[in-house]
C-alpha cells in the first residue's frame, strides 16, 4: 500500500491500463446491448436500443480506461449520458467512436464533455441528435446528414474546436444555444428547410463572420448572435419579429439589412454593436424596444420608418456619434427637426431624443414643445440648453451623463414639473438661469431637482437688428455670460460687417438706420450679458460702392466709393455752398473734410486717407442729411 501511494499519477494511469488490458470487463447489461471493456476498448453489441440513463451509465466507473468506443451492427440507439464525461478531465480521455449504420438516435447528453474526440461520423440512418448530445466535445468539423430532421437544445455547445458544421438538409429547426460558445467556428449553411433559429443559438460563436439566413426562417430567437463575430446580416423576408438582445455585442457589425416584413425590434436588439454606422428601420415597424441601438459609438445616422408608433427609452443611449435621426415622411407619431426627435402624444409634442453626436454647443427647444422625455439630452454635447416657456413638464433623467452642459435656461416663469433630471449625475457644475422676477419661485420647490443647481440667476434677451437684412432669432443668455455668435444674416448686395450695439442706450443713428459713430462692435469673445441689449448689423456694399440705404435721392445726395475715389451726386434741391462732407472714423474721430466745388458731380481723392472702415457724412446748413458707411481698401 505504501509503494502503491508513492506511484506518480502516471504509474497509476500506466498500471491501471496493463490491468484491463490483462482482463476484460463487465458484461454490462444495456437495454438490448451488451458492453465489454477490453483493453481500452469498450464495446456495444446486440440488437436494438441502449438504455437511457438518467445518472451514470454502468461503465462509468471504468471511465479512466476507456479510450474507444466501438458500437457493433444491430445497436439502434446510444441511450442518453451513455458516454457523459469522458473527457480529458474526467479519464484517459475518449478519443474514438464508432457508430454503426444501424444506430438511428443519439440520446441526449450521449459524448457531453467527451472533449478528446476530435471527429466523429454520423451514419445516414440517424434521425435525431438529442439536447446536449456533443456538448463540449472536442470535435473539430462536423457532418450532419440529411436523414436527421431534429437536433435537441446545446447538442454542440461549447465544442471550443469546432470549426465547420454541414447541417441536414431535411433539419426544420436549429434548438436554442445549439452552437453557443463555439469561438472557432467560421462556416456554416442553413438550409432551406429551416423556419425556426431558437435563442442563443450562435451566442459568443465570435469567429463566425458571416452567414445567410434563408427566406424560409419566420422566426429567430432572442440573443441568437449575441456576441457573434458578424460584420453584415441580411433580415430574412418571413422574420416580423427582430428579438430581444438578438445582435447585443457584436462589436464587428457594420451593416443591417431589414426588410419590410419586420413589425418589431426587440429590446437591445443592436446594444453595443461598436461598428454599425447606420441604420434604416422600414415603414413596416411599428416599435422599437428600450435600448434597441444602444452604445452603437459609431452609429453616425438612423432613420425611421412611417409606422413607427413605439420608441422605447435609452434607444439611442450613448451613441456617441450619432449627428442625425430622420423620420419618414407620412409618420404622424414622430418627426425630426435639425436631427432631433420629437414625438406627438395626446396633442402634446415631447422632445424625446436629443442625438449625442450632434456638435451645437447651445441648442435652443423649438417654441411649442410641452415636455421633455425621459432621458431626451443623455451624454448630449450641448452646453447651454434653452428651454421655452411652452414646456409645462421634464422627464426622469434628460440630462444624465451631461458632462459640457454648464447652464440651462428656463424661459418659463413658472418652474415645469419635473422629477429627478439628473438620474445618477449631478447638478453641482450647472447654473440655471430663470426669467427676471421668477428666481424665488424655482428655489422654493425645495422637493424637486429645481433647487439642486449650482446657482439660479436671471437670464437677459440679445435682440438683433439685421437693418434689412435676413431675420436673426432673439437669443437669451444666461447673467455674466458670453453671447454665442449667430449665423451672419444676409442682404442681397452686401456683405456682413459685424455686430455692434450702443452703450449709452438707444440707436442714435440717421434716419432708421444705426450707423457705426455712435456704436461699438460687440466682441463675442469677451463681452458679457449684464442686460438686455439689442445688437445692430453693420454692412459692406460688396461692389465696393456704398449708399446710405434709405436715403431719398430727391433731396438727399448720393455717396459712393470707387476703389480710391470718393463720388457725390447732388440732387437739384441742394445748394454746393450749404453742404459740408467729412470722413469719420470708426472712433468718431473726423480723417478728412471735403469742399464741395461742383454743382451735381464731384470726386475726391482718398489717396492719403489709410485703409479701413468711415463713416461719409454730408450735412445741409449744419444738418445731416446723408450719412454712409465706408471700406477703403
Amino acid at each position: 500500500m505504501i509503494r502503491l501511494k508513492q506511484l506518480t499519477a502516471k504509474a497509476v494511469m500506466a498500471a491501471v491500463m496493463l490491468y484491463t488490458a490483462a482482463a476484460a470487463q463487465g458484461p454490462w447489461t444495456s437495454g438490448s446491448t451488451e458492453a465489454t471493456l477490453s483493453g481500452g476498448t469498450l464495446t456495444i453489441r446486440g440488437t436494438g436500443p441502449m438504455a437511457d440513463y438518467s445518472t451514470n451509465s454502468p461503465w462509468y466507473g471504468e471511465r479512466a480506461s476507456i479510450v474507444n468506443v466501438v458500437i457493433e451492427e444491430g445497436v439502434t440507439s446510444i441511450g442518453n449520458r451513455a458516454f457523459l464525461n469522458m473527457g480529458l478531465m474526467y479519464s484517459a480521455a475518449l478519443t474514438t467512436v464508432t457508430i454503426p449504420n444501424s444506430v438511428t438516435s443519439i440520446g441526449n447528453n450521449a459524448f457531453y464533455n467527451c472533449n478528446g474526440i476530435a471527429s466523429i461520423t454520423i451514419p445516414g440512418n440517424v434521425t435525431s441528435i438529442g439536447a446536449d448530445a456533443f456538448r463540449n466535445s472536442g470535435l473539430t468539423t462536423v457532418i450532419i446528414p440529411n436523414s436527421v430532421t431534429s437536433i435537441g437544445n446545446n447538442a454542440f455547445r461549447d465544442c471550443i474546436n469546432l470549426t465547420a458544421v454541414t447541417l441536414s438538409q431535411n433539419l426544420t429547426s436549429i434548438g436554442n444555444s445549439m452552437f453557443e460558445a463555439c469561438s472557432l467556428l467560421t462556416s456554416i449553411t442553413i438550409p432551406s428547410s429551416v423556419t425556426t433559429i431558437g435563442t442563443s443559438v450562435f451566442r459568443n460563436c465570435k469567429s463566425l463572420a458571416s452567414i445567410t439566413i434563408p427566406n424560409s426562417v419566420t422566426s429567430i430567437g432572442s440573443e441568437a448572435f449575441r456576441g457573434s463575430g458578424l460584420t453584415s446580416v441580411t433580415i430574412p423576408d418571413g422574420v416580423t419579429i427582430i428579438e430581444n438582445s438578438l445582435f447585443l455585442s457584436c462589436s464587428l457589425l457594420t451593416t443591417v439589412t431589414i426588410h419590410n416584413s419586420v413589425t418589431s425590434i426587440g429590446n437591445n436588439a443592436f446594444n453595443n454593436c461598436k461598428s454599425l454606422t447606420s441604420i434604416i428601420i422600414p415603414n413596416s415597424v411599428i416599435s422599437i424596444g428600450n435600448g434597441a441601438f444602444s452604445s452603437c459609438v459609431s452609429l453616425a445616422s438612423a432613420t425611421i420608418g412611417s409606422s413607427v408608433a413605439s420608441i422605447g427609452n435609452q434607444v439611442f443611449m450613448s451613441c456617441t456619434s450619432l449627428a442625425y435621426i430622420e423620420v419618414a415622411s407620412g409618420n404622424t407619431n414622430f418627426n425630426s427637426e435639425n436631427g432631433v426627435l420629437f414625438s406627438n402624444n395626446n396633442d402634446k409634442t415631447i422632445l424625446r431624443i436629443y442625438p449625442a453626436g450632434k456638435q451645437d454647443a447651445v441648442y435652443a427647444i423649438p417654441s411649442g414643445i410641452d415636455s421633455i422625455g425621459d432621458y431626451a439630452f443623455q451624454g448630449a454635447k450641448i452646453s447651454t440648453l434653452i428651454i421655452p416657456s411652452s414646456i409645462m413638464a421634464v422627464g426622469f433623467a434628460p440630462f444624465d451623463g451631461n458632462r459640457n452642459l454648464t447652464s440651462i435656461i428656463s424661459q418659463n416663469p413658472v418652474p415645469p414639473a419635473i422629477g429627478a433630471v439628473f438620474g445618477h449625475g449631478a447638478a453641482q457644475n450647472i447654473g440655471l438661469y430663470v426669467p427676471q422676477g421668477s428666481i424665488e419661485a424655482y428655489r422654493s420647490q425645495w422637493e424637486t431637482d429645481w433647487d439642486k443647481f449650482k446657482y439660479i440667476k436671471h437670464f437677459f434677451t440679445v435682440t438683433f437688428d439685421s437693418q434689412e437684412g435676413s431675420a436673426v432669432s432673439p437669443q437669451p443668455v444666461g447673467e455674466g455670460n458670453k453671447l454665442t455668435k449667430p449665423d451672419n444674416p444676409a442682404r442681397s448686395g452686401y456683405t456682413f460687417a459685424g455686430w455692434y450695439y450702443n452703450k449709452n442706450g438707444e440707436c442714435n443713428g440717421f434716419g432708421f438706420i444705426c450707423q457705426p459713430t455712435s456704436l461699438d462692435e460687440w466682441d463675442f469673445n469677451n463681452d458679457i450679458v449684464t442686460k438686455d441689449v439689442t445688437l445692430y448689423a453693420m454692412w459692406e456694399s460688396s461692389s465696393s460702392v456704398f449708399t446710405s440705404p434709405r436715403a431719398n435721392s430727391s433731396i438727399t445726395p448720393s455717396v459712393s466709393v470707387r476703389g480710391r475715389m470718393l463720388n457725390v451726386k447732388l440732387p437739384s434741391s441742394l445748394q454746393a455752398a450749404n453742404l459740408q462732407i467729412r470722413m469719420i472714423d470708426m472712433r468718431g474721430r473726423t480723417v478728412s473734410n471735403f469742399k464741395i466745388t461742383n454743382g451735381i458731380h464731384n470726386s475726391f481723392s482718398l489717396a492719403k486717407i489709410p485703409a479701413g472702415r468711415y463713416i461719409v457724412e454730408v450735412r445741409n446748413a449744419g444738418k445731416r442729411v446723408n450719412s454712409t458707411p465706408v471700406v477703403i481698401r
